[in-house]
């Protein structure tokens, strides 16, 4: 009885694991090739990455390459799982969904990370911005000439 349980389940999930991997292959090309347009389902989708159509590309570009691993584990993971149809099928169909889903997870990340870098700093130094260069201080109002000199500073 248990074993029909236990095919039935790695069956699930390897079609959950397959397209998984379907989907994540196909952001990943739409991204990396910039043919995705911003959207609210697919892709990297955060407040930074909708702001712009040039941010939403420079995400998924970057996202890209780790969305196409992703899917490629998730599918390897669902075709053994099929393969192994028992207990060890079903152990490695979760264990391709869970790393290509941490692997998303962090290709994703990445991504808003380079819409973050690529936005102009309004830091003055604090993470590497203006204030890093020969004209630190003068980013702000308080470090602006006119002001120093308005006020005796």
């Amino acid at each position: 009885m248990y074993g029909f349980v236990v095919q039935i389940a790695t069956v699930v999930f390897a079609v959950i694991a397959l397209v998984m991997a379907v989907t994540c292959v196909f952001t990943g090309v739409a991204g990396l090739t910039g043919r995705m347009r911003r959207n609210r389902w697919f892709g990297v989708r955060t407040a930074s990455t909708l702001s712009s159509d040039d941010a939403f590309t420079l995400a998924n570009r970057v996202a890209g390459p780790g969305l196409i691993g992703a899917g490629i584990i998730a599918a390897l993971g669902g075709v053994l799982g099929l393969a192994l149809g028992d207990w060890v099928g079903l152990v490695l169909v979760a264990v391709g969904i869970v790393v290509a889903a941490i692997l998303a997870g962090v290709v994703s990340s990445m991504g808003v990370r380079a819409v973050a870098a690529s936005a102009p700093g309004i830091d003055c130094g604090e993470t590497g911005g203006c204030g890093s260069c020969s004209l630190a201080g003068l980013c702000s109002a308080e470090g602006a000439p006119a002001h120093r000199a308005a006020t005796g500073h």
